[in-house]
């Protein structure tokens, strides 16, 4: 029998601070990377100004993102263009195919628990800074469907343990998200992603992954 989860409440993230410094040719580098990876794909963003500093918390050329290959993100997330051009990779090709072949439905809400927010990683004094940090994570609370007869998020898919009863919708929608991200932990990983998932795009040294 699945373990009742609590999703966790998508609360909208501070506005960008603007206050910090790029130098312009990381701006216009970073402009130009954005319009190559969103040239041909569905997405609906609008370009914000570059946040903090390179050296901080911060991204040059962030995006407001709202829907993702007709998934909306509610609220709007506040994210870089590998990360923007990683989820629409991984909605069209794992997260749709998905819903449509196992549960005769599709996915309309994507429930943005955080974005782009300065902070350490799980919000540790004297952690590491987090990918939130640099725009370049997103924190999933839940899903919402098309099909009336399916509740938000993904509680029924996980077991006594709270981690993905084997084959699911939610273990396999995990699973694939590991092919178009660096980082995935959710329900099961560990104390601090037990009701929600966590995707981002760091790159580590040899291409080391972490798919929880």
């Amino acid at each position: 029998m699945a373990a009742a989860v609590v999703a966790a409440t998508p609360v909208p993230s501070p506005p960008p601070s603007v206050s910090g410094s790029w130098s312009a040719e990381a701006v216009a580098a970073a402009q130009a990377d954005c319009t190559r990876l969103l040239a041909d794909i569905d997405v609906t963003a609008k370009p914000v100004p570059p946040i903090g500093s390179a050296d901080s918390c911060g991204a040059p050329a962030p995006v407001e993102v709202t829907a993702i290959a007709g998934v909306k993100l509610t609220p709007a997330a506040t994210l870089t263009c590998p990360m923007v051009a990683a989820l629409h990779h991984w909605v069209t090709g794992t997260l749709q195919p998905l819903a449509q072949s196992m549960l005769a439905t599709r996915v309309t809400t994507i429930a943005n628990a955080s974005s782009y927010v300065c902070r350490s990683r799980n919000h540790i004094a004297g952690a590491k800074i987090s990918e939130h940090a640099r725009a370049n994570a997103l924190d999933m609370a839940s899903f919402t469907y098309a099909s009336a007869d399916l509740p938000a998020g993904w509680a029924q898919w996980l077991g006594a343990d709270g981690k993905p009863v084997a084959g699911s919708f939610i273990e396999r929608v995990r699973l694939g998200a590991c092919s178009d991200f660096t980082t995935v932990l959710g329900p099961g990983a560990d104390v601090y992603h037990g009701d929600h998932f966590h995707l981002d795009v760091l790159m580590r040294k040899n291409g080391y992954r972490i798919c929880q």
